[in-house]
């Protein structure tokens, strides 16, 4: 994500100033997160608490950013599938719990259609459309239908 990627080589800069600034010339390693002499954190949670009493932001957990990242994709478009493949679940019921955001999403595409058909677009019995969506004999007794209309 090109936000993201801004982000952490905005951070990284920081880093480095502040290194600069105290005189450290060789961090103890080059973790994204860390003190500022390169030593790793010992305790996520704490830092995170602290990070966000810092912040002023109360109420917020770290997997609260999970759950954004989900709804966030799901609202830009992407379908339950690629949600889960991309957050990991195992198991699809488990991004399922996210379908609810779908609904506006869903909203927008039937406004999005009926737009479509406003500007003219006809129904094209003609059987034109992508891919294979019934059966031949279905097809053939909706076609005799049709045709008998």
């Amino acid at each position: 994500m090109p936000r993201l990627r801004a982000a952490l080589l905005s951070w990284r800069e920081h880093l480095e100033w502040k290194r600069n600034r105290k005189e450290i010339t060789e961090p103890k390693s080059n973790r994204v997160f860390c003190r500022i002499d390169g030593t790793p954190l010992k305790s996520f949670r704490k830092a995170w608490k602290n990070t966000l009493k810092e912040a002023g932001i109360t109420g917020f957990h770290f997997h609260d950013l999970r759950h954004t990242f989900a709804s966030n994709m799901l609202l830009a478009g992407a379908s339950l599938k690629d949600v889960k493949e991309m957050i990991g679940h195992s198991d699809i019921s488990m991004t399922d719990r996210y379908s609810h955001l779908t609904v506006t999403h869903k909203t927008k595409i039937q406004d999005q259609l009926a737009d479509h058909y406003l500007r003219g677009a006809t129904f094209n019995p003609s059987g034109g459309h992508i891919g294979v969506t019934e059966s031949k004999s279905h097809k053939k007794s909706t076609e005799e239908s049709l045709l008998s209309a």
